[in-house]
């Protein structure tokens, strides 16, 4: 619901530069200049977040469908192993308006793929670093303005992001998916 939000301050900003550009008798390239990149922003932003809750959709629906091959040591997602002890890590981020405050989560990031008695980090896991800044950045940005939840929220997102974002096993989700089913 939240999310939504974000492309609606972005088609406002761009109400207000086509304002400036055409409607008034004055025109100030600044300041359309300025509604241009504003609503730029949030469109951006909203680009991020619905991405990540695809791919998130993605790979849990993924999961349920090979829960037995995870469980056995046999499955692959994109290439890369996946077992019960695979840790894999996602971001949070809050964005707030008035008395409404939402969190979001990044996608799953498979942090280490295990061969044989090897591990490596994935492209996956060195990428997610970005999105965690991303997630923080948006967080301080958009987060603060909803009471009660948006300051308690937000400083809450910057402390997990800043300490890596939350870090799980397949194996711990696949149980919290399980429980939830219950």
């Amino acid at each position: 619901m939240g999310m939504w939000l974000l492309p609606i301050i972005s088609i406002a900003a761009l109400a207000g530069a086509i304002n400036g550009a055409f409607i008034k008798d004055e025109v100030r390239p600044a300041g359309i200049i300025v509604n241009l990149v504003v609503a730029l922003i949030p469109a951006g932003w909203f680009w991020l977040l619905y991405t990540q809750k695809k791919a998130k959709q993605r790979f849990l629906l993924w999961l349920l469908q090979h829960v037995d091959e995870v469980r056995q040591s046999k499955a692959t997602y994109e290439g890369i192993p996946i077992t019960p002890n695979t840790v894999i890590r996602r971001y949070q981020s809050t964005v707030s308006i008035v008395v409404m405050t939402f969190r979001y989560y990044s996608q799953y990031y498979i942090e280490a793929a295990q061969t044989g008695a090897t591990t490596r980090v994935t492209q996956s896991y060195r990428a997610s670093k970005a999105v965690g800044v991303a997630y923080t950045f948006l967080a301080l940005i958009f987060g603060w303005w909803g009471i009660p939840w948006g300051p308690i929220w937000t400083l809450q997102t910057i402390g997990v992001n800043m300490s890596g974002g939350v870090k799980q096993s397949v194996g711990d989700l696949l149980a919290t998916i399980e429980n939830a089913e219950e």
